[in-house]
């Protein structure tokens, strides 16, 4: 068994941990709606994602997943759904996405990462797309980890590492270019990813070798700002193992020997950018 450190929490290989909150649930139009988050405006209900994250108001879950290159092998942490709050997968936006990574001593995942989790899932899930409300609604929020929840309900238990739980954001030198982030409205570019599944059409995956495809391919076509039902928070620690030594995953990231265990070449930006230009 691996040991690892999470903040103040020593967990195992089998191990996670999970924030619950006792707040009751309201239902509004059929949607079940948790007191005390904004329904109304994408900007309050970000804002209080975040503040229900610092207040440890969250439920996340763990998995190991691996990457072997040759002469390395690395073990990282990442979160085997997506994070919830009040028992809804929330949308997040990338700014957001990043400053719950901060808090939780994680990383944004890369595409490489999220078509490992895909690759070594336990419980398979389709994409569930087309909610019957504005797609940037907290309706829509709602109704998207609804249906996850009922495809889970036909699942055997332990589910284990989920996929496909949404889209995710992900990092990728093609955030900046030499005069720094690349803007869209004012705002630096993200990129999502993701969306998972057996088939055939939309998109192949970043990472060749792999069964699949993906119905959001490496896309820029969104700012940080950008929130809508399908875009999810899955994170991965900071803290890795490669061949039996902890490293930092920004660490492996600039290593050139190290770097295709966790991104495709040495990633260079390793925080979703931001007005100031921070990316590192």
């Amino acid at each position: 068994m691996i040991g690892w450190v999470l903040g103040s929490l020593a967990v195992g290989t089998i191990g996670y941990m999970i924030f619950q909150s006792s707040k009751p649930i309201i239902t509004i139009t059929n949607q079940s709606i948790p007191i005390g988050l904004n329904t109304s405006t994408a900007s309050n209900t970000q804002q209080g994602i975040i503040e229900s994250v610092k207040k440890g108001n969250f439920d996340i879950q763990w998995s190991e997943i691996t990457s072997t290159i040759p002469g390395y092998v690395a073990t990282f942490r990442v979160f085997s759904d997506a994070l919830k709050i009040e028992g809804i997968r929330v949308n997040v936006t990338a700014s957001t996405n990043q400053e719950i990574a901060d808090i939780l001593d994680c990383v944004m995942l890369t595409p490489k990462i999220a078509d490992l989790i895909w690759k070594q899932r336990i419980t398979t899930l389709p994409p569930f797309s087309g909610p019957p409300f504005d797609m940037s609604s907290y309706k829509s929020t709602v109704w998207h980890s609804e249906m996850i929840n009922k495809a889970l309900a036909h699942k055997p238990k332990p589910w284990g590492l989920i996929c496909t739980v949404g889209k995710l954001w992900v990092l990728s030198n093609d955030l900046v270019d030499s005069h720094g982030p690349i803007l869209k409205q004012d705002s630096p570019i993200a990129m999502n990813y993701g969306w998972h599944f057996i088939g055939t059409g939309y998109e192949p995956m970043a990472t060749k070798g792999i069964e699949g495809r993906v119905i959001q391919g490496k896309g820029t076509a969104h700012n940080s700002n950008h929130t809508d039902y399908s875009q999810v928070c899955v994170l991965m620690h900071n803290t890795c193992m490669v061949n039996g030594k902890r490293m930092n995953v920004r660490d492996v990231w600039s290593n050139p020997d190290l770097a295709n265990l966790a991104n495709d070449g040495i990633l260079k930006v390793t925080r979703q950018p931001t007005n100031a230009g921070l990316i590192a």
